[in-house]
């Protein structure tokens, strides 16, 4: 069984490492603002779920931010409209 995702929970998709800053989900969708390690780019991110018979998460697509306030100004907006 998968772990649940939650805030603080590190994931990888692909090549790439980051760490769940804020999630949310209504039953049917999700939203996460994440943060990717190296580089510290933010990502606002739908639909992120684990990817079956991998260790790897996917998402449906995501939108970057270098600056933390905008990124969360854009999860907020998301968070509304989920």
């Amino acid at each position: 069984m998968n772990e649940p995702i939650k805030p603080g929970m590190r994931i990888i998709n692909g090549a790439t490492e980051c760490t769940v800053l804020l999630f949310a989900e209504n039953g049917t969708e999700n939203l996460a603002l994440l943060i990717r390690f190296g580089d510290g780019m933010f990502i606002t991110v739908r639909r992120l779920s684990i990817w079956e018979g991998h260790k790897t998460y996917s998402w449906d697509y995501g939108h970057y931010f270098t600056d933390i306030h905008k990124a969360v100004e854009d999860y907020d907006e998301r968070l509304i409209a989920l």
